[in-house]
């Protein structure tokens, strides 16, 4: 049997929604919501507060409401947090002029803040991870799009396929509706 090349995608989305569709029958719902209330915000242990805005670069890590893509880190909002923050930051303490916030106290890395936060207008860049896992309230939709209007940046990494990819594109269109991605 030959398989025509544009089929092999179709196949392949057919097959992750099936799985997906699989998974919620068999509970996966209920899986997920033994982690915590989907509508609230997952608190991690090394989060210790953020520090206050003093003009410097501060790495902004969004944090969303939400227990979906858990690992022992937590959910995929806080995957790698603080550690790769405060790389990333050294790193570019190293081979920049910045000289960026990196730690104070137990506080390392950078800030936690969510979307309908408004010190994250204070900060000209923010880190998203794993936005395949994110369902945004209608006011968080409105917030991102405020952010991007007032020249905010958002780094979107480490999406796990084409799932997490339509519903980043999906998510995207409902913040910035006349978007072409």
């Amino acid at each position: 049997m030959r398989l025509d090349v544009c089929a092999v995608p179709v196949l392949v989305l057919l097959a992750g929604v099936a799985g997906t569709a699989g998974a919620q029958r068999r509970g996966m719902g209920d899986v997920m919501a033994a982690f915590g209330d989907p509508t609230q915000y997952f608190k991690h242990p090394e989060d210790h507060g953020n520090v206050p805005y003093d003009g410097r670069f501060t790495f902004v890590r969004i944090k969303y409401r939400g227990f979906e893509h858990m690992t022992g880190e937590g959910p995929g909002w806080a995957h790698d947090y603080p550690v790769a923050d405060t790389h990333l930051m050294r790193i570019m303490r190293e081979v920049t002029t910045l000289r960026p916030f990196i730690q104070r106290g137990a506080i390392t890395g950078g800030n936690l803040l969510a979307l309908d936060d408004p010190e994250l207008f204070k900060y000209p860049v923010a880190y998203f991870s794993e936005p395949g896992g994110w369902h945004p309230t209608e006011g968080d939709v409105l917030a991102m799009r405020a952010y991007f209007l007032k020249g905010g940046f958002i780094i979107f990494d480490d999406f796990r396929g084409s799932r997490d990819w339509m519903n980043f594109t999906q998510v995207m269109l409902r913040v910035l509706p006349k978007a072409r991605i």
